[in-house]
């Protein structure tokens, strides 16, 4: 009788510990064609932040980062700022620091990583690629968002 009880004990307890499962009805995409076209947020963590877009578009030095064709992040690197829009707020940035496929950009309170960036060919003076994901941590929450565009196009 005893060894029984232990069994169901057991039982029960491995079952009690089952990590429960979610399904989500449709795709990422419909999720965030539903959401205001001007806005974009993490489908892991869509209450981290959310980040807008702008109408900044490539030019002599500029950086410019795009996701679906929406300006995400811009940098005047002759001016050495830039911004990107949180939660409706414009956030300066700081510093933009490239080494070959990799970018980080910086500003109070906000980290931007963009790392094995894929580049196509030099197009005139400017040069463009694909990220597989750029990772922006924001007061201590990270939104992570694939392949994102960028275009560099630098004034030397």
């Amino acid at each position: 009788m005893k060894k029984t009880f232990w069994i169901y004990l057991l039982f029960f307890a491995v079952l009690s510990c089952k990590k429960e499962n979610t399904t989500v009805a449709g795709n990422a995409q419909d999720s965030l064609a539903a959401q205001d076209s001007a806005t974009i947020s993490s489908p892991q963590n869509p209450e981290a932040f959310r980040i807008g877009t702008s109408e900044e578009k490539p030019s002599q030095g500029k950086t410019v980062f795009t996701e679906n064709g929406n300006t995400i992040l811009s940098f005047d690197t002759n001016a050495g700022e830039g911004f990107i829009i949180i939660n409706d707020e414009k956030i300066p940035l700081t510093k933009l620091d490239f080494t070959e496929n990799h970018y980080k950009i910086t500003g109070k309170d906000i980290s931007i990583a963009a790392d094995n960036g894929d580049f196509d060919d030099t197009t005139g003076d400017c040069m463009s690629g694909t990220f597989p994901e750029i990772k922006i941590t924001y007061k201590g929450h990270t939104v992570s968002l694939a392949h994102i565009r960028v275009q560099d196009c630098p004034s030397y």
